[in-house]
């Protein structure tokens, strides 16, 4: 009786040309899976990207809207002081500074907690414009 021989599938039984080819398809399937991970994190880093340019532009907003209003009760401040027009007139053109910059953070607003600190300011210089008039 002849003994059978199990492991008769090794690399030594195989041609050169397999072996090549099993290394080059292993090659093929190490690259492509490196590729997909790395599109994958370049994806996943340009959407963080997106999100720090959406943040640091409302950043850049509420600091210009900050300043305004800070700008604005100066002139408050100078009217109470001097009562000259120039406040006046100074304080209006602030005040529609003001309501454009709201506008554009308006729509800029992603949670409700950001959306109820932008009414609690528009709600505080309503009321500086208030004292004025």
């Amino acid at each position: 009786m002849k003994k059978k021989n199990w492991n008769r599938f090794n690399l030594n039984n195989l041609s050169i040309a397999w072996k090549y080819g099993l290394i080059l398809i292993t090659i093929f399937i190490l690259l492509i899976t490196a590729t997909t991970f790395v599109s994958k994190a370049i994806n996943q880093t340009n959407q963080d990207l997106d999100i720090l340019n959406r943040d640091s532009d409302r950043a850049l907003l509420i600091n210009e809207l900050n300043d305004l209003i800070q700008s604005k009760a100066l002139s408050v401040m100078g009217y109470a002081q001097f009562g000259s027009q120039i406040y006046i007139d100074d304080i209006e053109v602030k005040d529609q500074e003001i309501a454009e910059q709201v506008d554009k953070l308006t729509t800029q607003m992603t949670s409700d907690e950001q959306s109820n600190l932008l009414n609690v300011i528009t709600l505080l210089n309503k009321q500086l414009s208030e004292m004025l008039y």
